[in-house]
């Protein structure tokens, strides 16, 4: 997968169907790796609706509190809120602090009960600037499930990383680095088969 970095239109248009059912991928505003039948529970897990994400952002702490709904917008790559109740000590910035800090991506993932690969895409953590911007994103994780092996490649490094679904504290096997798109599907499985077999 290329590495540019762009608007989170840029980033969704870079890769829009699974490499290996075809179908289109689904577009989500979350916190957490991976696909949902094995991630711990995210605090955000937002599907793209009408060009925007929508979703709540409640926080109560020692020195601020606030209950916002917040929106990022795709047309113009901005994340804008309102308050659903009066806010008691809290300004603009302390809610964008508390979004950023939340480590939140946008994750385009194969839902296809069909195709059982979990193909996910996962940009690196948004950022917001002072003008309330979201900053320029690229590819951070390309993975999907094979078998028992869950296989990855994450951005800038020339390894690509096999671990095993089913003991996930083992060491991973590493190889040199899988552009999983240059393979058919057959023999990106068969290599893949290879690689674990002889490690």
């Amino acid at each position: 997968m290329r590495q540019i970095r762009g608007t989170i239109t840029d980033f969704i248009a870079q890769r829009q169907i699974c490499i290996f059912c075809q179908r289109p991928l689904t577009q989500v505003l979350t916190n957490s790796i991976g696909h949902p039948d094995q991630r711990i529970l995210p605090d955000l897990y937002v599907t793209l609706k009408d060009q925007r994400f929508q979703f709540r952002l409640k926080y109560d702490g020692d020195w601020t509190s606030f209950d916002v709904s917040a929106t990022i917008h795709l047309d113009d790559n901005r994340f804008s809120y309102y308050y659903n109740s009066s806010p008691t000590t809290c300004n603009g910035m302390e809610i964008i602090n508390t979004f950023i800090g939340m480590k939140p991506c946008i994750e385009l993932l194969c839902d296809n009960q069909e195709c059982k690969m979990h193909y996910t895409v996962q940009s690196d953590s948004l950022q917001i600037d002072p003008n309330t911007y979201v900053r320029p994103i690229s590819p951070w994780l390309e993975s999907f499930l094979l078998n028992d092996w869950y296989v990855c490649n994450l951005q800038d490094l020339t390894e690509t990383f096999i671990y095993s679904h089913s003991h996930p504290n083992t060491s991973a096997i590493q190889c040199p680095r899988l552009h999983f798109e240059d393979y058919s599907r057959e023999k990106l499985f068969n290599r893949i088969s290879t690689i674990v077999n002889f490690s």
